[in-house]
Formats: C-alpha cells, structure tokens, sequence
C-alpha cells in the first residue's frame, strides 16, 4: 500500500488497519478538524498526533485487554509496517497523553454532538421502538470524592452503618 507520508493517511492506516473503517462513514476526516477548530485545539504545527489520530489511536487502545503502552505500541508499529515514509519511529505513551491532554472538552463536545446528529440521522428507524417512540434508559452511581472541605460543603457525608462515611459522595448518573 503506497503512503504519502500525511498524518490524514496515518488516520486511514489506523482505520483500514484495525477494522475501525467503518466509522469513517458517521465521522469523517473533517468532522475531527471542524471538532478541533470549534474546540480551539487545531494543532499550530506539522505532527503525526493530530486530534484525529489521537481520538482513532484513544479508540484502539480503549478495546485492547492489554495495558496502554502494549496497545499504543502495536497500533503505531503495525501502522510503521504499512506506512513505511512515516518519520516517527513509535509514539511514546508521554507523547500520547500530551496530545491527548490537548483536545479540549470543547473538541469532545462537538465530537459528540457530530455524532449524535450523524448516528440518528442514519439510523434514525432502527432508534425506535416499534417504529415510534425513543427508548431512553438510565443508570447511576456513587462516586467517592476527594475529602476536601468545598466538597463536603456541597454534597456532605452520607451516613453509614455505625457512623458516617469516610469521604463524601457524588451521583454519577448516565441517560
């Protein structure tokens, strides 16, 4: 396969490579540089970490049952074996979390709210429950926070068998 050496053909290795592919159809190379601009973390120079390939290599790593490192390591090298003209030997797991670090939230929100628009508007019959209604589900949590006195003020100790917690507690809750 020939490579022309771009980090946009570094984002279609990755995809061709690990089956990811598919999803290039709901999010589309320019769906992550509009996601970078709206967000304010359009990257100033040339390098390979752009935040597409970030959010593609954050993707890969995420399904891997082995650690970080081991899964960063194998995409990069399997896209070196491919992409040859590529410069960059292997991306360090230092390097990885600073360009991670630089997407913003404002780049996960857009990339979000593009993929909500972009799923329902493809499978927007397959949403429905008997062709009709959305079917909404939700599920909560408690979360340990830090013991820090702001924290306490907020959300306060919640009781416990024999006295009252150790730290105080959030409600983590998903829709």
């Amino acid at each position: 396969m020939p490579c022309i050496g771009s980090t946009r053909r570094t984002a279609t290795i990755l995809l061709q490579q690990f089956g990811l592919a598919p999803f290039r159809a709901i999010l589309p190379p320019e769906a992550f540089h509009r996601a970078a601009e709206w967000g304010g973390c359009t990257p100033q120079r040339h390098r390979p970490l752009i935040p597409e390939v970030v959010a593609w290599l954050m993707m890969y790593v995420a399904l891997q049952t082995t650690s970080m490192t081991q899964g960063l390591a194998q995409a990069w090298g399997l896209v070196r074996a491919i992409c040859p003209a590529l410069k960059e030997r292997g991306v360090s797991e230092e390097a990885f979390c600073q360009a991670r670090n630089q997407l913003t939230l404002g780049f996960w929100r857009a990339m979000w709210n593009y993929l909500t628009i972009a799923f329902e508007s493809k499978f927007a019959a397959a949403l429905r429950w008997k062709g009709v209604w959305h079917v909404l589900a939700i599920d909560g949590s408690d979360i340990d926070l830090p013991n820090v006195p702001a924290l306490v003020r907020f959300f306060g100790k919640p009781g416990a068998v024999g006295g009252h917690a150790q730290c105080p507690q959030g409600k983590l809750v998903a829709l």
